[in-house]
């Protein structure tokens, strides 16, 4: 089993410097998507492991809490700050920290909130108790994010990276698209042929002030 692990672990290994030597651009751009992303699981994992190691218990208001501090940074960057598309350094960076800690301040008063009004009470009760209670929680604080926010996606606006890795694929999809569409017309440009209805002479040449059109070819089965 090692040896099998290790085999794949290899594969992907290779598969990965594959993609990297045929397109860094989306390559990389794919690589920061796929570390944000984990990122954010890493850190969702991290609070229940804290959270079942200090309280034993499994909290599922845990992901909902997270998503409420994912709002207070929402409000702070578009309603504040008024961010857009390519904003200056010092804003941007201002407004993360402002959201950073107003988020992580908000989260944690509400954390507070729910262990003493919610837990702290079924302390000693069954087990069965709290993990109900827990779900209950949850369900809450999600009605309170549909009441704050409503039902839509909230859109935020793109990082200095993200947007310069953005660009820089843009730019290359459309070196390649320019490169692409030069080659097809070169390809296709009209030249002249003896099976052409415009062409007079023997030279094939087309005539003055008519295009090129050639003939429609019959297909013929071979015997």
């Amino acid at each position: 089993m090692p040896a099998v692990g290790l085999t794949l672990v290899a594969l992907v290994v290779a598969w990965l410097i594959v993609n990297l030597v045929q397109d860094p651009a989306r390559f990389f751009r794919i690589f920061q998507i796929g570390i944000s992303q984990g990122a954010l699981y890493a850190l969702v994992a991290l609070g229940y492991t804290l959270v079942y190691g200090i309280l034993e218990l499994i909290n599922f208001a845990h992901g909902d809490v997270f998503m409420l501090g994912g709002m207070v940074t929402a409000s702070v960057v578009l309603e504040i700050f008024s961010l857009g598309e390519n904003p200056a350094f010092g804003v941007l960076m201002a407004s993360l920290l402002v959201s950073l800690v107003l988020a992580t301040g908000g989260c944690a008063v509400l954390n507070a909130t729910v262990e003493r009004v919610a837990y702290k009470p079924l302390r000693n009760a069954p087990r069965l108790a709290p993990l109900i209670t827990a779900i209950g929680v949850s369900f809450i604080l999600e009605n309170v994010a549909i009441i704050w926010k409503g039902t839509r996606p909230v859109a935020l606006p793109e990082t200095v990276l993200a947007a310069g890795s953005a660009t820089r694929f843009s730019r290359s999809a459309r070196v390649r698209t320019a490169s692409s569409t030069r080659a097809t017309a070169s390809s296709s440009s009209p030249s002249p042929s003896p099976f052409c209805s415009a062409c007079s002479g023997s030279s094939g040449s087309p005539a003055r002030g008519r295009q090129c059109a050639p003939l429609p070819r019959t297909r013929t089965r071979r015997r």
